[in-house]
């Protein structure tokens, strides 16, 4: 309806309205017939803020809808408001990460057992793997490192089979 929404915006709002008619059974009215304010919301620097919803969604909505509305329209906000939302319904240790210990990594694991780290976005253990190796007696120069990414499988499987294979 306007040039600033995207198709997609509209269609997840277009669901939202039909599969939740309770709730949004007025939302696509509501977005025609009040476009500046959808606007201003949609392009604030944090509408995932309660305040800031448009015409009382904030007020009216469940933390969980508030997220469904949300996802239509701003996905790239959609990370920090769900950890925001895990934090308030079940605690900060579920969106906190844990402590690595990497000694106590190193010492769990043996020449059969190599050490795989699967990481989070935002997490970079390099530097205190590198200083891991730079303490103990593996060394420097035995640390493989790799950055999945497009076509990266391969060298991945190859390193895996190296490190069982000598240990």
């Amino acid at each position: 309806p306007f040039a600033w929404l995207h198709d997609q915006t509209w269609e997840d709002c277009v669901r939202l309205a039909r599969d939740f008619t309770t709730e949004f059974a007025t939302l696509l009215d509501d977005i025609e017939h009040n476009e500046s304010v959808w606007k201003k919301w949609f392009d604030s620097d944090a509408p995932e803020q309660e305040g800031h919803f448009p015409m009382g969604y904030g007020q009216r909505l469940s933390a969980f809808q508030i997220l469904m509305l949300l996802r239509c329209f701003r996905v790239d906000r959609i990370y920090l408001a769900i950890t925001q939302y895990v934090t308030v319904i079940m605690g900060d240790q579920f969106v906190t990460p844990p402590v690595i210990h990497f000694e106590a990594i190193w010492e769990q694991s043996t020449p059969l057992s190599p050490i795989i780290f699967i990481l989070s976005p935002g997490s970079d253990p390099t530097t205190d793997l590198i200083k891991l190796a730079e303490r103990s007696e593996f060394g420097v120069g035995k640390v493989k490192l790799l950055a999945m990414g497009q076509g990266q499988e391969k060298v991945a499987i190859n390193l895996i089979e190296q490190s069982v294979s000598r240990g």
